[in-house]
């Protein structure tokens, strides 16, 4: 039986990342210039699945938002803050009418020091 031997086959080289800017130039390239994905790949260098990319995403990465979701959106936020704030109303005038009834039938003692 005879030995086997893998004889190592060169990696071939990276391509460089795509800056922002290379992405813009790839998507100008594309949709204003006419050109097609070949075309940009022997212009620019850059591999068919990076110009893929360049042109299936933005321009720079976006951060997605981190922490909790909002319970309420907007509307719902100020239809619950006027709800709140008549409800105040209406409690602070109840309270109000209340205190003047005390003051004119006179259920107050006074007490002197």
């Amino acid at each position: 039986m005879e030995p086997t031997y893998h004889i190592p086959t060169p990696k071939t080289p990276k391509k460089p990342d795509c800056t922002r800017d290379d992405r813009l130039r790839i998507q100008t390239l594309y949709y204003e210039a006419g050109f097609t994905q070949d075309q940009i790949c022997l212009q620019t260098g850059f591999t068919l699945s990076q110009v893929r990319y360049a042109l299936a995403h933005r321009l720079t990465p976006q951060k997605s938002k981190t922490g909790r979701k909002l319970l309420l959106n907007t509307p719902q936020r100020k239809h619950l803050i006027e709800i709140v704030e008549l409800k105040l109303f209406e409690l602070r005038s109840r309270k109000k009418a209340t205190y003047d009834a005390l003051q004119e039938t006179n259920h107050f003692c006074h007490y002197k020091t």
